[in-house]
């Protein structure tokens, strides 16, 4: 008799495909690393990373364990309020770095933590972002 819960570890992900839960595209970018004539780094550049684009993820709501009283930064003339989200990659990508920005359906989000799972079936991101 086989015990082996591999067969079940390898169908996680198939049956999260199949449920179309992945209606999203994510493209990780890194920074063209020019410099302005001041001197400054451009961050308005980006490129995307080889064998990191258009893969199907889903976005969903980062619960946090208690109320983050500075996600929302009041100025005289304007409001800034940070997002966070957990974005789900449908597979094994551990060339994803937390270095990147990822794309998800147009948004740029910064990257702010990058994990695997144990059988190599998928990566998981906390992905942060700011609003005005």
């Amino acid at each position: 008799m086989n015990q082996s819960l591999t067969y079940e570890f390898d169908q996680v992900m198939a049956q999260a495909t199949s449920a179309g839960t992945f209606v999203s595209k994510a493209t990780f970018q890194t920074r063209t690393n020019t410099t302005s004539a001041a001197g400054q780094v451009d961050l308005t550049d980006w490129n995307n990373v080889a064998g990191l684009v258009n893969i199907p993820c889903m976005l969903s709501v980062e619960s946090v364990f208690r109320p983050n009283q500075a996600a929302v930064v009041r100025n005289p003339n304007d409001w800034k309020t940070l997002g966070l989200l957990h974005l789900l990659l449908n597979g094994y990508y551990p060339g994803a770095l937390q270095q990147y920005t990822v794309l998800v359906d147009g948004n740029r989000y910064e990257i702010m933590a990058v994990e695997f799972d144990s059988q190599k079936q998928q990566t998981r991101l906390g992905v942060r972002y700011y609003t005005q």
